[in-house]
């Protein structure tokens, strides 16, 4: 909040996003959902045809640049990301490349696993500590998909109770319930839509890229975070109410 000028965010997100593609690696849903926030903020952006046409321009660019200088394990997942979309759209979820596959696995395991539960369960999930379960619906072995340790811990595979899955959309379902992935998209939405303010418009474009890089980490993080992002804005809009 305290940088005068916001527009240098921009370039030190991405060179932040470079070093994070170079040194370690970019999972195939983070690519997914870098290309999905770019697009919202495209639309969602005041900028004229102009500064739409420099925009799309600096993307392909980017794209091209951070893909050059990526490590061989990006430039995988970038493959994967390409042929999990693809064969999704095809509705053969046995063709997607394991490690994406493992991922779409669990979210419709563990919608399966609400389907069994009560209303009440199925809009709220069953909190922090339930596991997807996939002892009656066998995705797993249904889609072809063999585990090993590499996926879930000896323990988990055995048993075929997964405690929280790779990454936290996965198990948001089974978490916290239909509620739960409305109020993940209504918040991330929201986020986005800060680009139609000048003010703002350099948090909306971070946020994106703090939430597609960390989210595997839990929800735990993004609750903290989270708080402390609410609690800057509104001494923000207080001190401006004061001053005003």
């Amino acid at each position: 909040m305290k940088f005068k000028n916001k527009k240098i965010l921009i370039p030190f997100h991405i060179l932040v996003f470079i070093l994070k593609s170079q040194f370690t690696y970019t999972s195939s849903l983070n690519i997914i959902l870098l290309v999905i926030s770019a697009l919202t903020l495209f639309f969602l952006s005041n900028f004229n045809i102009a500064r739409k046409f420099i925009f799309i321009l600096l993307i392909s660019l980017l794209s091209i640049l951070v893909y050059n200088y990526s490590s061989p394990l990006t430039k995988f997942k970038v493959f994967q990301a390409q042929e999990a979309i693809a064969k999704i759209i095809e509705g053969d979820v046995t063709m997607v490349p394991k490690s994406p596959r493992v991922r779409v696995l669990e979210f419709m395991i563990s919608f399966n696993n609400l389907k069994e539960e009560n209303i009440i369960v199925v809009l709220v999930g069953k909190g922090f500590g339930s596991y997807i379960d996939d002892n009656r619906t066998q995705y797993f072995k249904k889609f072809k998909t063999p585990l090993n340790d590499d996926d879930y811990s000896k323990e988990e595979v055995d048993s075929l109770k997964f405690k929280k899955g790779h990454g936290g959309i996965p198990y948001i379902p089974i978490k916290m319930g239909i509620f739960g992935m409305i109020l993940f998209v209504s918040i991330f939405t929201t986020g986005l839509t800060l680009i139609k303010n000048k003010e703002f418009s350099w948090l909306a474009i971070g946020a994106p890229f703090y939430i597609v890089t960390t989210f595997s980490f839990g929800l735990k993080n993004f609750i903290f975070v989270g708080i402390l992002v609410g609690i800057i804005l509104a001494l923000r809009f207080r001190n401006k109410q004061l001053i005003s």
